[in-house]
């Protein structure tokens, strides 16, 4: 006998082992529906209970309502000599009869509070309210309502219905009559039925009464949580079946590739040991690459600042030169010679200028100045080269909310020298115009916007995307016909990034150009009064 009873639960143990995951499963799904059917049926068997009372409780307060009107009110009344009717609204001095009453005060509760509708019906209507009777005895409900009441009196018909979208208790109880109505429903003038005894029933009080939304949203929880559970448990089983066979097929091939990975170890053992030895090599050569570089910049930087010096002394030199008295062949030749001295200068600024910025070291400065005589005293100052070619050099200073700020002034004239110089130099005929507005950002910051459109040749579109870029013109001609490095725009660019800005450009060959430009400043903390002179004018130079 023991020895059967342990096959038999090795036997059991070997099944459930095998079966575990459609066991638990199963015990699941089992669970998961036992539970939705207990508390989908606890829920709605609430729901109901809670309506019948509140139907009932609803019923009783007009019932006792109208009851007291009936003893209370309506003798009073008559002592008085009031006129008590249906039609007490159109009658002077009249109150209503106590069936009237209570109907209209139904209605009232039912518009501001639950949204209960309100009836009262017999097959014994006063003349008055004999359609509206006909109209209701229209419906199933009433009819049956009717019968089960008169036949069972004290026995409540109700049934649980959707009435105008929303799910309602029709309830109904018997209209009994009560002793302060015998006499006048036995003897008024317009009494369909005569011969009243106290407790017969007169007619049927109903109440549509919609159940609470609350009650309504539970029931719906309730099937939403289980049916989320249910899709839960159908995925858990899923994908616990995946996990499951994947684990199986993982196992075997996790024994079979052991010994590969042996091999893999090994190899990658010797990988690791030669790019050990290719790192070190990379970084011998990334040191000497950094020294080369610091060479190169200290060799730009030195060679700049030495050229330089005998430059500005040639130049200063050939000016004097130009101011003597010289035929008109040596003027030419000075002159010559003196804007090749400037242009050289020029390149050997841009070249250090631009070392500086390739390397990190530039430094810009923060000091208060006054933003319109800046650009003013910069206009007038290239208003000389405009002039030269015959151009019209405009400044517009009519945005300029204010002038004193803080900033660094010359690396602002240095991007204005480099746009405004090339749209002199690539303008023929016609004007350039500066356009300059001042933006608040918030409390302490402000945005300085530049417009710079001269009436030139025009860049291509396909050279727009590469102008700023170092070593870079927008057609290798106008470097043999113009001149320049190409590296006056891309120091601006540089420069107006460091100052939290950005430019740009938008251009149509034999139309002209358009540089727009944005770079970042702070309010002055200084107390000096602004040139308002310079504010919101224009200048033509």
């Amino acid at each position: 006998m023991t020895q059967k009873a342990d096959r038999l639960a090795a036997k059991l143990g070997n099944f459930v082992a095998q079966y575990t995951l459609a066991l638990l499963s199963t015990i699941s799904v089992i669970a998961i529906i036992g539970a939705y059917l207990y508390l989908s049926n606890v829920s709605k068997q609430s729901i109901e209970d809670s309506s019948i009372s509140s139907a009932q409780r609803y019923l009783e307060a007009l019932a006792e309502f109208r009851t007291l009107y009936t003893s209370e009110v309506v003798g009073t009344a008559k002592e008085q000599g009031l006129t008590i009717s249906h039609n007490y609204k159109n009658i002077e001095g009249a109150i209503p009869l106590p069936a009237s009453l209570s109907m209209a005060l139904g209605e009232k509760i039912g518009k501001h509070q639950s949204g209960a509708q309100t009836f009262l019906y017999s097959r014994y209507p006063f003349p008055w309210r004999a359609d509206e009777n006909r109209k209701l005895f229209s419906q199933n409900f009433v009819n049956e309502a009717w019968d089960k009441i008169n036949s069972n009196p004290e026995q409540a018909y109700f049934e649980f219905v959707d009435y105008e979208g929303r799910p309602s208790i029709r309830y109904a109880v018997a209209d009994r009559m009560r002793s302060a109505c015998i006499g006048c429903h036995n003897n008024h003038l317009d009494t369909p039925k005569t011969g009243w005894q106290v407790g017969d029933v007169r007619g049927v009080m109903e109440v549509i009464l919609p159940i609470n939304i609350a009650q309504v949203a539970t029931q719906t929880t309730i099937n939403s949580i289980f049916s989320i559970l249910g899709l839960i448990t159908l995925l858990l089983i899923i994908m616990s079946g995946l996990v499951f066979t994947r684990m199986k097929k993982d196992k075997q091939a996790l024994f079979l590739s052991n010994e590969n990975l042996l091999v893999t170890k090994i190899e990658i053992e010797d990988k690791n040991k030669a790019l050990h030895i290719t790192h070190q090599k990379l970084e011998i050569h990334a040191a000497e690459l950094t020294t080369a570089i610091q060479c190169k910049s200290d060799f730009l930087a030195c060679m700049s600042h030495e050229i330089r010096t005998p430059m500005n002394g040639v130049i200063g030199m050939l000016r004097l030169l130009s101011n003597t008295e010289l035929s008109e062949d040596q003027q030419h030749k000075t002159t010559i010679a003196k804007k090749s001295a400037e242009s050289l200068l020029s390149v050997i600024n841009d070249i250090l200028d631009f070392s500086k910025v390739d390397e990190g070291k530039l430094e810009l400065e923060a000091i208060d100045f006054e933003l319109c005589e800046m650009l003013s005293e910069f206009t007038e100052a290239m208003s000389y080269r405009a002039e030269a070619k015959g151009l019209e050099l405009i400044l517009d200073l009519s945005n300029i909310t204010q002038t004193r700020v803080k900033g660094d002034p010359g690396r602002i004239r240095q991007i204005l020298t480099n746009i405004v110089g090339n749209g002199i130099k690539f303008t023929e005929v016609g004007e350039i115009i500066i356009s300059a507005e001042l933006k608040q950002m918030n409390n302490s910051e402000l945005m300085l916007c530049c417009a710079i459109r001269d009436t030139g040749i025009g860049i291509p579109e396909e050279k727009q995307s590469t102008l700023f870029d170092a070593f870079t013109q927008a057609d290798p001609s106008t470097t043999r016909k113009y001149g320049g490095t190409g590296l006056g725009l891309s120091i601006s660019k540089r420069l107006c990034v460091l100052m939290e800005g950005h430019i740009g450009v938008t251009s149509n060959i034999g139309e002209g150009s358009c540089f727009e430009l944005a770079v970042k400043l702070e309010k002055s903390e200084s107390s000096e009064a602004p040139n308002r002179k310079l504010i919101s004018m224009a200048f033509q130079y």
